[in-house]
């Protein structure tokens, strides 16, 4: 793995106009702030069947699960010694692209499945009776969408699953917002994974991000910027959050099932992407994509998420980043003179539709 070096935001923006970017161009998250915000509703599913490291009894034993509607977003975090907030202008949707062209039979279990994994609030390993964070949500473009740190999505980009690993076939996400806007060194985009955490245990998958420059009228991305960022297991920052146990569901298509109940804990774990790390400063962008590792495409041959060509279409365990489902959300750094008065007093600016950052263009 690369060492991870000390740049400064001019360099990084010379380096993209040369049209090279070091992996390294990503700066770990060391702090985050969040919020638990009620978005309801709380959703009672009982009789779900345990499987896999599901206890006492795979395949026996059912849970009565309750999603108890409550979100914890982000509110702010440290990146580089700079603080960033959300912005809440131009909040954009997040839809999953699944391989479609997967050569049949299957030659891997749970072909195409729904898989989500939730922060267990009260329960253990020996109880059958769990509350968990969040919202029910058996669409992944739907949980991915949500702004909860505390879900995500199990082993995201891998296509060979097993009886303990179900495999989702997604290729990419792609983040769409509002509006265009501005590339500026000030506004970045988030990546957070569950792993590494204080009390926490396992490793962070990796993964690489584009800008998405156009997409076409449902949305879906035709044009991407030139330049990538990677990032592997040692890019990410402890964010200092809490660890937690969790809960793991999967099924197509409502979740119906538990493959592993309370395992962990695991904490929290991110890295901030400049917009200026994946463009020239004011390129305009309408979003971003984020993919495995493994994918070898830059520019427009992010395209065609079928063409095994740049996506891989057996992708191995390994390539199991764990994301968490934070929204699709621009953030936006605040100057370094500013007081914790001032971040709070930024982040109701933000709310209320002023700030310092470059405007949507519609």
């Amino acid at each position: 793995m690369k060492k991870q070096h000390k740049t400064t935001a001019a360099a990084v923006a010379g380096m993209a106009l040369l049209s090279t970017i070091p992996t390294w161009a990503q700066t770990a998250i060391t702090s985050l702030a969040t919020t638990d915000v009620s978005v309801g509703p709380v959703t009672v599913r009982n009789g779900l069947v345990g499987f896999s490291n599901a206890s006492p009894t795979p395949g026996v034993t059912t849970y009565d699960i309750t999603y108890n509607g409550i979100e914890r977003q982000i509110t702010s975090f440290v990146a580089g010694g700079n603080v960033f907030v959300p912005d809440n202008l131009n909040v954009g949707t997040a839809t999953v692209r699944r391989n479609t062209a997967v050569p049949s039979p299957a030659t891997f279990l749970n072909q195409n499945d729904t898989t989500a994994w939730n922060a267990v609030l009260t329960g253990n390993n020996t109880t059958t009776a769990h509350t968990v964070f969040g919202r029910y949500l058996p669409s992944m473009d739907a949980l991915y969408t949500s702004r909860n740190v505390l879900t995500g999505t199990e082993n995201l980009f891998i296509n060979q699953g097993d009886a303990n690993n179900a495999s989702s076939n997604v290729e990419r996400v792609d983040y769409i917002f509002g509006a265009n806007f501005a590339a500026a060194n000030n506004l970045g985009f988030a990546i957070f994974e569950r792993g590494r955490g204080p009390g926490g245990n396992g490793a962070n998958g990796g993964f690489r991000v584009a800008a998405i420059l156009a997409v076409d009228g449902g949305g879906t991305p035709t044009s991407f910027g030139s330049l990538v960022v990677s990032a592997t297991d040692n890019n990410y920052g402890n964010t200092g959050q809490p660890s937690f146990i969790y809960d793991v569901f999967n099924g197509n298509p409502n979740l119906n099932d538990i493959k592993n109940v309370a395992i962990g804990p695991q904490g929290i774990a991110g890295a901030l992407v400049r917009s200026t790390d994946l463009v020239p400063a004011g390129t305009l962008i309408r979003g971003y994509a984020v993919f495995g590792e493994d994918v070898t495409a830059t520019g427009n041959n992010l395209v065609d998420w079928n063409n095994s060509t740049f996506y891989p279409q057996n992708s191995p365990l390994a390539n199991d980043a764990d994301m968490i489902a934070s929204g699709a959300l621009i953030y936006l750094q605040i100057p370094e003179s500013a007081s914790l008065a001032g971040v709070l007093g930024a982040t109701l600016l933000v709310a209320a539709g002023g700030f310092w950052r470059h405007r949507p263009v519609r």
